[in-house]
């Protein structure tokens, strides 16, 4: 009322064109009333900022924390739409109509451009214009398919959440009184640790829960509506897993927010609930500055990383072809040589990838160290700050073994500060706040949180490495590029890549490695270097891995063969050992049988290793893999105080002298996801790799078998065969030990 009577006084005064006009005593007030809320409405926004200004910790109290939390959440709303929006507008440059409600839900591809070399308004090729649209909202997609993921959670029965890996299903209170937490309250809940749960205990992050009551009525659980607040929304708490004891896990809630709940009788958490996992918007507190950058290019046109756009355009770089040719001939050349390269290249991208046992980290921590002691500097970056963290401390280790005191820094979050800081422990390099961090580092680690801020625009270093860049998505790559001149993609995309929730368009849901490599399983002599020599696994294992992986052009040092197992059985290589078995999907007994059997004969035998490592098999020196959750929890049940034990995905990167792998299915109908999951080359790659000397492979050889509907599939299956006769003749030529 106020607003229109303001408007309506401001009208007539530019109706009348009257310099001197002179408003009544009611405008007057009314103009008046409007300060005055303007006024009030900044201070109160100065009030909730004023915390974090002067690094205070929130306080919990009636109004602040839902103030707060109820501030941020339309701060980010705002950033996702402008980010959309800025992604919209950038294809409409190309006439190409904004995605309908519809296209998104059915997962619709763009039609394919029969102009998309033809270059675009921004000097850009077609292709290339419609992919950087298509990549400025990748995190929105994603977003928004965590959150549909979360509420069709909520509306499943309780056998489906029980088969959800996502989910803690059926976990009941293990005592009736919750426990003191400070100011909060935790009640513990105890599970089935068999279920498949991906969920873990990781330092420094916690995860918040939905809860879905369940009430028996003497047959089953029914379940009842998930807690919620006044306003409609899921009531959640922070929840905390512990790794040393798999079957548990506490919520901690303050008794405010316990009364929040408008359907929590007593303001006690039931005794039987199925928890379901938040949507960790992990984007959130940077979505300002992807704003900021999309928004640039958009609207400001400034320019994108020449680095970047020669790996967006796949360009070759033909003087790469000599030097691998030379690196070839002397592997112990590969750091200097590549040293040298990038000390000439300017707006260069290029790869570097290094299959298992390769010694990758050790040759970019050298690369680093020669490029800082030459006067340059670098960025390191990753998915995960355990990857990160790695490169920095051989990196350390290269430039302390030649006197170099360059500052190597860590940029730790909030979250990772603890858990970077015991990483680095024994090192020189500093684990540093965003607050506390130097101008001018030779070395910064940091994830994209770090390295997409304002202050490291305009290509403060020299080369920017992105580790593990098979997990790093195109999108990140973008946002980060802006850090350096030039750019080196580490990694292998024959192993694990990045998971998507969403199905993005055209190639914008590529990791950067993926995208740049084109499905080649090495890389191209003219676009990157390959690590062509094994320091981990013994030749008679590299040949298999060679042929099956890496198009026969990786090798074995000469002095892995004396890597062995002294047993019973063969020594070093690869081993396929069959068990018959059928309708078995993600469990099969019989194979846990049959490990533990392997494992009995294995445990405490003695083992050597080309490095002079040597000694009796424990459990740090047996590490077994499976495909799927239910399998690894079988096997933990039965060797967990003999073995490591994990799906694929948690052992890549690591290594012991002998592996394990359960294939598990009976066949390929009964396998979960398909064989194009079972079977996958990168899970294969993995899983078969890990070892420094003996590699075994158990599973169905009715897996070989059947009728394959894609092309796909039959090479899938062709691998298979090729695994099994490898494993097979090595087994009959190895003999006994």
């Amino acid at each position: 009322m106020a607003a229109a009577s303001i408007g309506d006084a401001k009208k007539q005064r530019s109706a009348e064109g009257v310099d001197g006009w002179t408003p009544g005593p009611q405008a007057l007030l009314l103009d008046y009333n409007e300060k005055d809320c303007q006024v009030t409405e900044g201070l109160h926004s100065f009030l909730l900022q004023l915390p974090e200004l002067n690094r205070l910790a929130y306080r919990a109290n009636k109004w602040g924390t839902s103030a707060k939390a109820e501030a941020e959440e339309s701060e980010s709303n705002a950033y996702r739409k402008q980010l959309e929006m800025a992604a919209q507008e950038w294809l409409a440059e190309l006439g190409d109509p904004p995605p309908s409600a519809q296209a998104k839900a059915k997962k619709e591809r763009p039609i394919a451009d029969p102009k998309d070399d033809a270059i675009g308004p921004r000097g850009l090729s077609r292709r290339l214009h419609r992919l950087i649209g298509q990549l400025i909202d990748f995190v929105e997609r994603e977003g928004k398919v965590e959150w549909w993921e979360f509420f069709h959670r909520l509306q499943m029965t309780p056998e489906e959440r029980e088969d959800d890996s996502e989910v803690i299903a059926a976990a009941q209170r293990s005592s009736r009184d919750p426990i003191k937490i400070k100011s909060s309250f935790g009640f513990c809940y105890r599970f089935d640790a068999s279920q498949p749960l991906k969920l873990s205990a990781r330092e420094g992050r916690q995860t918040r829960f939905a809860v879905v009551p369940l009430q028996s009525d003497g047959k089953r659980l029914q379940p009842l509506d998930h807690l919620t607040l006044a306003d409609g929304k899921a009531w959640d708490a922070e929840g905390f897993l512990d790794n040393d004891q798999p079957d548990r896990v506490t919520i901690k809630a303050t008794g405010a927010a316990l009364a929040k709940a408008i359907n929590l009788p007593g303001g006690q958490l039931p005794q039987t609930a199925d928890l379901i996992p938040l949507p960790k918007r992990v984007y959130r507190s940077m979505l300002k500055d992807l704003v900021r950058q999309a928004q640039g290019w958009v609207h400001e046109r400034q320019p994108f990383s020449p680095a970047l756009l020669h790996l967006l355009e796949r360009r070759t770089i033909p003087q790469l072809e000599e030097l691998n040719q030379r690196i070839r001939e002397a592997p112990a050349t590969t750091a200097a040589e590549l040293t040298a390269f990038l000390l000439q290249a300017d707006g260069l991208g290029l790869c570097l990838q290094g299959p298992p046992g390769t010694g990758k980290t050790t040759v970019t921590g050298s690369v680093i160290a020669q490029l800082v002691q030459a006067g340059q500097r670098v960025a390191v970056s990753s998915n995960g700050n355990e990857a990160i963290n790695n490169v920095l401390l051989k990196t350390q280790e290269c430039l302390d073994a030649c006197g170099n005191a360059a500052l190597v820094v860590k940029a730790s979050s909030g979250t990772s500060h603890d858990s970077d800081v015991k990483s680095l422990s024994g090192s020189k390099v500093q684990a540093l706040k965003d607050a506390d961090l130097p101008d001018s580092p030779a070395v910064l680690g940091g994830t994209m949180y770090t390295l997409v801020k304002e202050v490291y625009d305009n290509a403060p270093f020299d080369l920017l490495v992105i580790d593990e860049a098979g997990q790093v998505s195109l999108s990140n790559l973008l946002f980060m590029s802006r850090v350096a001149r030039n750019i080196l993609l580490v990694g292998d995309q024959q192993q694990l890549s990045q998971p998507n929730r969403a199905d993005h368009p055209g190639e914008s849901g590529l990791s950067c490695l993926d995208y740049v490599m084109q499905e080649h399983d090495v890389v191209p002599k003219d676009r990157g270097v390959f690590l062509g020599t094994s320091w981990r696994v013994p030749p008679a294992l590299t040949a298999v891995v060679s042929e099956l992986f890496y198009e026969g052009q990786l090798q074995a040092a000469e002095g892995n063969v004396a890597n062995r197992v002294s047993w019973s059985g063969q020594g070093q290589g690869l081993i396929f050992s069959a068990v018959e078995h059928s309708g078995n999907s993600t469990i099969s007994d019989e194979e846990v049988d049959h490990i533990a059997e392997l494992v009995d004969q294995l445990y405490g035998r003695p083992y050597q290793l080309a490095s002079g490592d040597k000694g009796d098999l424990t459990r740090e020196h047996i590490l077994i893999t499976a495909p799927y959750n239910l399998q690894v929890n079988r096997l933990k049940n039965r060797l967990d105080a003999k073995a490591r034990i994990g799906t694929v995905d948690k052992f890549q990167g690591q290594q012991a002298p002998v592996s394990i792998h359960s294939l598990t299915a009976s066949d390929g109908d009964s396998a979960p996801r398909g064989l194009d999951f079972l079977l996958a080359s990168d899970r294969l790659n993995v899983a078969i790799s890990r070892a420094q000397c003996l590699s075994i492979v158990v599973g169905s050889p009715e897996l070989a078998t059947g009728i394959s509907t894609s092309i796909d599939n039959v090479q899938r299956l062709n691998r298979l065969c090729t695994l099994m006769a490898a494993g097979s003749a090595q087994l009959r030529q190895g003999g006994l030990q």
